[in-house]
């Protein structure tokens, strides 16, 4: 994609047009399905971008609308200009896909010519991983190796009942997926795919989704890990890896935001409150903090667990 070019991801109102930016979190009892996008207006708003050949537009997954748009056609449709994004200066081991970002100055405003069709837009920003290698440290300080995670997470127990993910479907986001010679010698399944947007799925600048993959196989061996290489909107990537019909889902992946409440980030950066709003849509929760930081190998161990007793 040419470096002039911004990518807006625009979020369609749900058939029963409840508005997802009011949508207070607490209230849970609400069914995630009245906030899905409704694929009517999706095709509206594509309609209304087919005229624009200087526009690229494309649908999602989960019927959200992308566009690729110039700088100039931008400030013109959104009436915002565009500013240097900052990462926060905790740079230790942090791997992005991109050393710059642009967000927008204020939250993009709807055209009027959308209004009845979506929602709300946004910028997405790059995501952050940490990580230094796939590689063992080789200096003499204490650390673990994945058989230390093994005993520590009581996995030899688990398989000794024959749950070792046989059967089960895990799909990951990550930086890339080294097909590594460990993997083959061991007979675990990695199956290694590209999100829109991303490519050659097969290689790890950073190494961090190749690790990810020896963490999942050393609690489960007999899964398949479906490894969704991520692209520069994180909701396209998950998309992508929901699309696959997982069984379950891994993501170690996150933003250094998390010190923020909700109220507070909507204020500070509204462009990126609607990000993570969309992003996480189906897991509404009580708390009022923002929690943004996904790398909890503890909640993840559960769910393979709970996965592989099926």
């Amino acid at each position: 994609m040419a470096q002039d070019l911004v990518v807006v991801r625009l979020v369609p109102k749900s058939r029963s047009r409840a508005p997802r930016l009011d949508f207070a979190l607490e209230s849970i009892q609400i069914k995630p399905q009245e906030f899905s996008p409704d694929p009517a207006r999706a095709r509206a708003a594509l309609n209304f971008f087919a005229a624009n050949r200087s526009v690229g537009v494309k649908p999602t997954e989960k019927n959200r609308v992308e566009l690729a748009i110039g700088r100039q056609d931008f400030n013109e449709l959104f009436g915002v200009d565009l500013r240097a994004g900052e990462f926060s200066n905790r740079a230790k081991n942090r791997v992005t896909s991109s050393d710059t970002f642009l967000v927008p100055q204020n939250a993009l405003a709807v055209p009027d010519a959308l209004k009845g069709s979506i929602d709300f837009a946004y910028v997405p920003r790059p995501i952050e991983f940490y990580g230094p290698s796939y590689r063992p440290p080789s200096e003499g300080v204490p650390h673990l190796h994945l058989e230390d995670v093994r005993a520590a997470l009581n996995a030899p127990r688990a398989h000794r009942q024959e749950w070792t993910g046989r059967g089960v479907k895990v799909a990951m986001v990550d930086s890339g997926f080294f097909p590594h010679p460990f993997f083959a010698a061991n007979g675990y399944k990695l199956v290694a795919s590209a999100s829109p947007g991303a490519d050659k799925p097969e290689e790890d600048a950073s190494g961090h989704g190749t690790g990810e993959c020896a963490n999942i196989f050393t609690i489960a061996p007999d899964c398949t890990v479906y490894g969704v290489k991520s692209s520069a909107s994180a909701a396209t990537s998950l998309e992508a890896a929901i699309g696959l019909a997982p069984d379950v889902m891994s993501n170690s992946w996150g933003y250094d935001v998390d010190i923020q409440s909700r109220d507070q980030l909507k204020v500070a950066d509204p462009n990126f409150f609607n990000e993570w709003l969309t992003s996480r849509r189906s897991c509404p929760t009580r708390s009022n903090q923002v929690s943004l930081s996904y790398s909890r190998p503890a909640m993840a161990i559960v769910r393979f667990q709970a996965a592989c007793r099926k």
